[in-house]
């Protein structure tokens, strides 16, 4: 599997492999279900995570102009 993929979306990636290869069952979707709300989860700790460093390097770059216009 892509080592760029999440742990969470190999899992839903292993899943739906699953899924596509055998004959419908409730225990399967659930499985997926559960692969798909992890993904999910993880999707939006992850840009979470990006919108923080945005912030956090606007921040950064508004000090630093701040410091250069002081001179």
């Amino acid at each position: 599997m892509n080592e760029n993929f999440t742990p969470a979306h190999q899992k839903l990636f292993q899943v739906l492999d699953k899924i596509n290869s055998s004959p419908f069952s409730e225990e399967l979707m659930t499985e997926g279900h559960e692969a798909l709300d992890e993904a999910v989860a993880e999707n939006q700790r992850l840009q979470d995570s990006i919108h923080q460093a945005s912030t956090a390097m606007r921040n950064a770059r508004q000090c630093n102009q701040g410091e250069t216009a002081g001179q």
